[in-house]
């Protein structure tokens, strides 16, 4: 059987019900910033990582890539046969943009060192033939 409890403003209402762990507050009060022990006692929430610039500041520039295809079909023997002819270009204008970096600790030395760039200009040529 679950007691019902009136919690105060601002003040938390613990359940004394183990199977059914949970808050519950009447009427309009507010709930400070932590979270609840199981005992329904108030606690503040502890970080180990003490943030120097705010979450979501510091981002990658945007990739901007180009890529292109051409093909040309010709036919050959009066159509019984088909030659394709494809040129393909990956980064057409070679872009080298930094999407990462070695370490995400600006307080480290190797921070400024990238670890991942776009890859280089890739240029493909290739046939193909139908019969």
């Amino acid at each position: 059987m679950r007691e019902s409890i009136t919690p105060q403003p601002t003040a938390y209402a613990p359940l004394n019900d183990v199977n059914n762990r949970g808050l519950s507050i009447d009427g309009p009060c507010t709930i400070p910033l932590g979270s609840v022990s199981p005992a329904g006692n108030a606690q503040t929430i502890q970080y180990n990582t003490l943030a120097f610039q705010n979450t979501g500041t510091t981002r990658f520039d945007a990739v901007k890539l180009l890529d292109l295809g051409l093909s040309k079909t010709f036919a050959l023997r009066g159509g019984k046969n088909r030659l394709k002819v494809m040129l393909d270009g990956f980064n057409v204008l070679n872009v080298n943009t930094i999407t990462g970096y070695n370490s995400g600790n600006k307080s480290t030395a190797g921070f400024t060192e990238p670890s991942n760039i776009v890859p280089p200009s890739v240029w493909r040529f290739g046939a193909q033939f139908g019969f």
